[in-house]
């Protein structure tokens, strides 16, 4: 009568479980919103500070930042979301503000898919 019995839906309970969630929680999604903060930073910055070099780029816009009468992407398919990932294009530094949010974005990125093998890692090991 005193026992507690844990509810299991398929088979065994998974400990693990919770844990990957929590990681997903507070470490996964707050990385996946800087990558879309970022990146619609680093837009935004070249379309204002850099006009030229915007059009130069094929006029990206960001995932929920676009100028005035443009929609936005929430599914960005532009090439320079891609291009800026993995490695550092020669106009990155022409402001601080601008190499600071590529940064970020590639931090914010790079820490998303560092989660999400961790969670791979950990649902794995379960297994053995």
């Amino acid at each position: 009568m005193g026992r507690i019995r844990r509810m299991r839906l398929f088979g065994e309970v998974n400990m693990h479980l919770p844990v990957a969630i929590w990681l997903l929680w507070l470490f996964g999604i707050p990385c996946i919103a800087g990558t879309y903060y970022f990146y619609d930073r680093a837009v935004r910055l070249i379309h204002d500070l850099h006009p030229e070099l915007w059009t130069e780029l094929g006029r990206p816009v960001g995932f929920l930042w676009s100028p005035a009468g443009w929609r936005t992407a929430l599914l960005s398919r532009h090439p320079l979301f891609w291009q800026i990932t993995f490695r550092s294009p020669s106009w990155s530094n022409a402001s601080a503000g601008l190499a600071s949010a590529l940064r970020w974005y590639r931090l914010s990125y790079w820490g998303f898919c560092a989660v999400v093998v961790t969670v791979a890692c950990i649902q794995l090991t379960e297994d053995l």
